[in-house]
Parts: C-alpha cells; sequence; structure tokens
C-alpha cells in the first residue's frame, strides 16, 4: 500500500487542535488519518472533534476522512479506571461522527480500536506505545480499510499450508513473490502471528478452518501438503512419536485418504485455486521419529488420487528432491539445509506463480491515489 499521499494526525502532541485543522489542510493527501485519542480526555474529544473535521471538510471537500479509535492498551484488562476511559473517548468519537454525519458531511470513515494491538499483552512496552509487533498488527488493520478509502483493490493472496519442510521454504516463496501477492502461512492464533506447523491430516482436520479465516481470509491461491507426519510411528498406546518400525503410522492409508480429501473438500468449498504438494522425500539410514522411505511414495499416490480427479495442481516437491537429497538434505534428517530450503521455495513459488498469471494483476504496492477506472469511495 502507498503511503506517500496518506497524511496521519497523530504523535504525542496531537489533540485535534482546531488552529492545526488549517495546516494540515495544506497538505494535498489522498486520505486524512485522525488518530488522536490517547493524547485526549473524554471532554477534549467532545469539545474538538468535530469541528476540527468540519474545519479541514471546508478545505479538502473530496478526500476521506478516517476517524480512529483510541488502541486497547495491552493493561486495560487489569485496570477498571483505562477501560472506562477507553469508553468514554470512543463514545465521545463516535457522537461527533453521528453529529457530523446527521449535518451532511460525507467522506467519513471509522476504526475501532479493539483489534489494533490484540489481547496477548505482547504488542506494547508500556502498554501504551507499541512494539514492532503491534505496529504489524495496527498495519494490518489499517491495510483494508485505507486501501478500500483510496480505491485501490486487495493484493492477491497466498497460503501457504504444511508442515516443518514448509515453513523451511516459506522466506523463499515470500522473496520471489514480492511484489507480485503476499505470501501467509499457518499463523498460531489470531493474536499470534508465529508461524504454525499444520503436521499430519489429523491437525488439519481440526484447525483448518481457523487456518482458512486467519488474517480476514479471502485467499487468491492455497498451497497445501499433509503427509509427513501422517507416515511417521506413533507408539499405539501414548500416540507420541516412535523410533520403532513395528508401531502404526500416526495415520495409516485408509485415514490419511479419509481425511485429507475433507481437508480438500473443505478448501475447495473456499473457490480458491489450489495447489497439493507432494511430500518431500524420507532418506534412509535410521530418521527419528521412525518413517519408511517407502511410504512417503505410497502416501504421495494417495494425495494424487484425492486431488487429481478434482483438477487440482500438484507441486511435486518429491520429484525434485529426489535426485538431490546427498547434495541438499541434512544427514538421517527430513529436513534440508538452507540451500534446499531455497530450493524448494523457488519451486513452489513458479507453481503459485503460474496460478497468478491467470489472475488480474494487482499488485501489492501500487501508485498512489484510486486504481484507474476505480472511484474513490465516498
Amino acid at each position: 500500500l502507498e503511503f506517500r499521499r496518506v497524511l496521519f494526525r497523530s504523535s504525542g502532541n496531537g489533540r485535534m487542535d482546531l488552529e492545526l485543522a488549517p495546516m494540515v489542510a495544506e497538505i494535498d493527501a489522498a486520505l486524512y488519518v485522525i488518530d488522536c485519542l490517547p493524547n485526549m480526555s473524554a471532554e477534549q474529544v467532545t469539545e474538538r472533534a468535530a469541528p476540527f473535521v468540519r474545519a479541514l471538510r471546508a478545505q479538502r471537500p473530496d478526500a476521506p476522512i478516517l476517524l480512529v479509535e483510541d488502541r486497547t492498551f495491552t493493561d486495560a484488562p487489569f485496570k477498571r479506571a483505562r477501560v472506562q476511559a477507553h469508553a468514554r473517548r470512543r463514545a465521545a468519537l463516535r457522537s461527533a461522527l453521528e453529529a457530523l454525519q446527521a449535518e451532511g458531511v460525507q467522506g467519513i470513515a471509522y476504526l475501532s480500536g479493539d483489534g489494533l494491538l490484540g489481547l496477548d499483552g505482547d504488542a506494547a512496552v508500556d502498554a501504551s506505545h507499541p512494539t514492532d509487533l503491534g505496529f504489524e498488527r495496527q498495519a494490518d488493520a489499517f491495510e483494508p480499510v485505507v486501501r478500500e478509502l483510496l480505491g485501490q483493490p486487495p493484493p492477491l493472496r497466498v497460503l501457504l499450508l504444511g508442515d516443518s519442510i514448509s515453513l523451511g521454504y516459506t522466506a523463499e516463496v515470500r522473496r520471489r513473490l514480492a511484489g507480485r501477492a503476499i505470501v501467509a502461512r499457518a499463523n498460531v492464533g489470531p493474536h499470534d502471528r508465529r508461524h504454525e506447523n499444520c503436521a499430519g491430516t489429523t491437525k488439519g482436520v481440526a484447525q483448518l478452518d481457523r487456518w482458512l479465516a486467519q488474517d480476514g481470509g479471502e485467499w487468491d491461491v492455497i498451497h497445501f501438503n499433509f503427509g509427513l507426519h501422517d507416515l511417521k510411528r506413533v507408539d499405539p498406546k501414548t500416540r507420541r512419536n516412535s523410533n520403532d518400525p513395528a508401531d502404526p503410522n500416526q495415520a495409516d492409508l485408509a485415514t490419511y485418504t479419509s481425511q485429507l480429501t475433507t481437508i480438500v473438500e473443505t478448501l475447495e468449498a473456499t473457490g480458491d485455486t489450489l495447489i497439493l504438494a507432494t511430500t518431500t522425500p524420507v532418506p534412509t539410514g535410521g530418521v527419528r521419529p521412525h518413517r519408511d522411505p517407502e511410504d512417503v511414495e505410497r502416501y504421495n499416490d494417495r494425495a494424487r488420487g484425492v486431488a487429481e480427479p478434482r483438477g487440482i495442481a500438484v507441486d511435486d516437491l518429491y520429484s525434485f528432491m529426489l535426485p538431490r537429497l546427498t547434495e541438499l538434505q541434512k544427514p538421517v534428517d527430513v529436513h534440508f539445509t538452507a540451500e534446499g530450503s531455497r530450493g524448494l521455495g523457488d519451486l513452489v513459488a513458479s507453481r503459485v506463480r503460474r496460478e497468478l498469471r491467470a489472475m488480474p494483476w494487482r499488485p501489492v504496492t501500487p501508485g498512489p491515489g484510486p486504481a484507474p477506472g476505480r472511484p474513490s469511495r465516498p
């Protein structure tokens, strides 16, 4: 998102002083963002918000104005006074918005403060000022609103689902698709953006809806893989990883096929473009927990049997990596060297890019102002 022509009116001294409205209006911005509530009392909001917007609108009759509530401080769950202060300021800002709308003032949007920092307490250094995580969350909250107000279409979005092998190649996929699409992968939770190991189909069935909904959902391409965890051996009593080749797979072939079918049916219901990745090879020599190298081909055959009749594209990571194991795979380990992960990332990015070519070009960083042929939202 191009922010060169978006003016953010904030900082520690930003209190919607009426005298500053004409100075703010001197800047020819495509959008004015007013984010001052953390510095103000409810009484100040009541006194200044509506007059400030009127003065700005008088000089800038066409540019949208975005009013932003104060971010919920991370210590609010422990301080009743903090919660009450948030509530009073926000009520005052909403009243100002309603008054302006009743007067017929157009082009005013509103952003809630509840989701700006999240609920885990990790997004601020002192309950108020954001950490890097806090700023990232605020940017994520602002971006779709600002895009809509500027008439900019959302960028193409790619979701990666997979085990630790995909964790290794995610960064390379992002690098290869930079400027063409936003690449996300399964996160630990709604307020925790750490990458999650999607593991096997058992976990996939349980968590898929959550992964699909993260970051607002609405994916264009979903690249997914399950298998490496399904075929590993587990203790039949404890269900913990086992090094005994006589123990059962985490999910036998029949269970794997059934659960993968459930996953694919859920993915198909999204209407998104799907790409199934085959499971990468298991080396010989006693990988722990135990996995039979021959099982990989059997599970991949079942995966193709689920995907191909449905017209789902297959990204054959197995065939790509099989002749390169001594060069790119760690000794007696299912994981790959940094060079191996980059190679897989390049392959995945290339396969995703083939699907993106058929989609309208929606750049990640468009130029300033409304997209051609699409007017700004009033």
